[in-house]
């Protein structure tokens, strides 16, 4: 295969993730409690399938958006009562970002929202496109990130 074959290729990859991204999104806010968006929900998520403490400059990292973006994000969320927003005792200046009872309950809910929307996609597709694809998938995610 030569190298303009392989570039194209690779490049048609990432144009059909980009575009599955947002169809995906549209999908999933449609159907989540109000007035949860999915920028909380990926919040809430990390928060919930991570361990040690989180700040604001760290989630905002994760999830590739400024930090007046996820302080925005934040604050909404503490709004909802889904977090809570302490300062750390190391560091006086610094926040830590605690999940609430009400947040862990929003996240399970907005999981049965979202589950018949991905029901429908199997049902469709067949479950072993995702299994075919997802450690593929996971290893081009896992060296982007180690490569930022």
């Amino acid at each position: 295969m030569n190298n303009k074959t392989s570039d194209m290729q690779v490049f048609e990859y990432f144009r059909e993730i980009h575009g599955i991204e947002p169809l995906t999104k549209e999908k999933d806010e449609q159907v989540l409690p109000k007035p949860m968006l999915m920028s909380h929900f990926n919040v809430l998520a990390h928060i919930i399938r991570s361990e040690g403490n989180h700040t604001p400059a760290n989630l905002a990292s994760v999830m590739q958006v400024t930090r007046a973006s996820m302080s925005n994000t934040l604050a909404k969320l503490e709004k909802m009562e889904f977090i809570n927003v302490i300062s750390d005792p190391n560091d006086g200046r610094g926040k830590i970002i605690q999940l609430t009872q009400e947040g862990i309950n929003a996240y399970q809910l907005a999981i049965t929202k979202i589950a018949p929307v991905f029901k429908e996609l199997i049902d469709s597709l067949g479950l072993d496109v995702f299994e075919k694809t997802l450690p593929e998938l996971k290893k081009v995610s896992s060296y982007l990130d180690n490569n930022r």
